[in-house]
């Protein structure tokens, strides 16, 4: 009888007025708690996308135990209201916060509370949602949560809505594969016209693109020629350290490893930091530089990344 009121109901749903729904309601949520679950489960993805579904019998699907009789609803039922998404999303379980991480929009009083509560599976699907509203708070929880996870990352970077304060306090925490992917992946939606990236994130890409072009212009024209003459070796890149020409360096490493410029840039950065003799070491009492090995552990670095990408 639940199932022919309702097939009942989804097929002339649009001709009902608000008294007759009501009816219906009344009618439905009497009759649902006598039927068993395989009934409840096809009455649930039948109501599920219907407009004007009865709210009071939505309701009772979406707060249902069984996740395979509420998750239609809970994904995909208009009739749920902020209200009701909201008290689901402060009491139910993974399950039920996952199906509810999916819905084509979600206000921030939701996304908040799933981003609280939710695990990682949930917190990826909230980023990855783009129909869902994310508040201050939520940015500030997926950043912190995004420190170890360069999926979900990646993910929060690459939001139409991320903010500058927020794309730079991801960026501060960010790795630098992530960094790459992030600005890679800004660069393609800029040069595809798709607009599928927050302004700050394309801003910064191009920045550091043409940090890179001024910095390394000059060194990047100078390798290629002597790589195409035949003159680039590792003893040039030992004369390059012990003339002090990092820029130089860090092309020729490039070009030796095939790893971007701005990673091999970072990796000597990291080694000049953590070992003074490098390119700025002391000879002597003379106070002259003298020269790190002509293979760097840069070098190694980038050479063994150049290998697990390959």
């Amino acid at each position: 009888m639940a199932e022919r009121v309702t097939d009942l109901f989804v097929d002339d749903a649009d001709r009902f007025d608000a008294e007759q729904i009501a009816l219906f309601d009344d009618v439905l949520h009497r009759l649902i708690e006598q039927i068993e679950d395989d009934a409840l489960r096809r009455i649930a993805r039948r109501l599920a996308p219907v407009g004007s579904a009865p709210e009071g019998v939505v309701r009772r699907l979406a707060g249902d135990d069984d996740i395979s009789i509420a998750g239609p609803v809970l994904r995909h039922s208009p009739r749920l209201s902020d209200s009701d998404l909201t008290a689901l999303a402060s009491r139910m379980g993974p399950a039920h916060l996952f199906a509810i991480s999916q819905r084509p929009i979600i206000a921030e009083s939701v996304t908040d509370l799933l981003l609280a509560r939710g695990d990682r599976r949930i917190v990826q699907a909230v980023a990855g949602n783009r129909g869902a509203r994310i508040s201050d708070f939520g940015f500030d929880t997926l950043i912190k949560r995004a420190a170890g996870d360069h999926r979900l990352a990646e993910t929060v970077g690459l939001r139409p809505d991320l903010s500058e304060k927020h794309l730079n306090d991801l960026l501060t925490a960010a790795t630098e594969i992530v960094r790459r992917r992030l600005y890679a992946a800004a660069e393609m939606n800029v040069a595809d016209g798709r607009g599928e990236v927050s302004g700050a994130l394309a801003e910064v890409a191009g920045e550091a693109r043409g940090r890179i072009a001024a910095a390394y212009g000059d060194a990047q024209r100078t390798v290629l020629a002597m790589m195409q003459a035949g003159k680039l070796d590792e003893s040039q890149l030992g004369a390059f350290a012990r003339n002090g020409q990092f820029e130089h360096a860090v092309a020729a490493l490039s070009a030796f490893s095939r790893v971007p410029i701005e990673v091999v840039e970072r990796l000597m950065r990291v080694e000049r930091s953590m070992r003074s003799s490098c390119f700025v070491g002391q000879s002597g009492s003379s106070g002259q530089r003298s020269a790190p090995s002509s293979r760097p552990a840069a070098a190694r670095r980038a050479a063994r990344s150049s290998k697990r990408r390959g």
